[in-house]
């Protein structure tokens, strides 16, 4: 793929990685996905839709593309379809990476299994990044995160979607630990039995509607409940580090979700070229999901 810098010349091809470079949390995590990228299949659509109301295409087009935490690969193949010059997608579960190999592949676009805190990718490789609820799921985000810096390019954009911290996020931790030392073969009957519930639930009490559609509600019971790793951020925390880093603030939705205890919010941000001397002020607040 032209253009496409890893380190040492090449990717690991999507072979696993070597055991010692991986901590039980992340072998935990990579398990987890590995089951739920192949059992819920994201609607490709959906997808693109969604991407296009947060990150337009004339953003994407023509330029190298970072899918970091790619799941299935419905959003790499997206980047592509907008443009992107190439398109790389990067997981720590084995099992998706082959599952978007499967039903994602397009022109331009390759899948690899790697680690967010430690990508084999040089400096400033990417000019966009997209990292849609996956820093959250990484033993120390604030490391994922600076990997991430590492590898945009200077006036380089980069979209994260984080779940907000709420004061129902320890009763949300609490249960959802409980529910993760189940015996996996119960996850997903407990998700289905547990859609069914909530399903009238959401309808009567909901406070928005969910700003991403196409996603089964099993799925997403399922990814709620039972993975094994979750962090949550204060908005106000990230946006001020972002800051700091010299990004501009490009777009900032408060709350994607159905309700703000379990909903993400979003981040857009412009690594400025000159050590953050052009960022002058918050460029915008994005107004859905609010």
């Amino acid at each position: 793929m032209a253009g496409f810098r890893p380190q040492n010349g090449k990717t690991n091809g999507g072979k696993p990685l070597e055991p010692n470079a991986l901590d039980p949390r992340r072998e935990k995590v990579g398990e987890f996905y590995d089951e739920v990228w192949t059992r819920y299949v994201q609607d490709r659509e959906a997808a693109e839709r969604h991407m296009a109301d947060v990150f337009p295409p004339d953003l994407i087009s023509g330029r190298t593309a970072l899918d970091s935490g790619c799941g299935g690969g419905a959003f790499s193949r997206s980047l592509a379809r907008f443009g992107a010059r190439f398109v790389v997608g990067l997981d720590i579960s084995i099992g998706s990476i082959r599952m978007a190999r499967r039903i994602n592949a397009a022109d331009r676009l390759e899948y690899i299994v790697g680690d967010m805190e430690a990508m084999p990718f040089e400096d400033g490789t990417f000019e966009v990044i997209w990292a849609w609820g996956s820093v959250e799921h990484t033993p120390h985000p604030w490391r994922a995160i600076a990997e991430l810096d590492r590898v945009l390019a200077p006036g380089g954009r980069m979209l994260l979607a984080l779940y907000k911290r709420t004061l129902l996020s320890p009763v949300h931790g609490a249960v959802r630990a409980v529910l993760s030392s189940l015996p996996r073969r119960l996850h997903a009957p407990l998700s289905w039995a547990g859609a069914a519930v909530l399903s009238p639930v959401i309808r009567m009490f909901k406070r928005r509607e969910k700003m991403r559609s196409g996603e089964e509600l099993a799925g997403v019971a399922h990814d709620w409940f039972f993975v094994p790793l979750r962090h949550h951020f204060d908005p106000a925390e990230v946006r001020r580090r972002f800051a700091k880093m010299g990004y501009e603030e490009e777009l900032f939705v408060p709350a994607t979700g159905r309700f703000d205890s379990s909903s993400h919010f979003i981040l857009r941000v412009r690594k400025c070229s000159d050590g953050g001397k052009e960022r002058g002020h918050h460029a915008g607040t994005g107004a859905a999901g609010s």
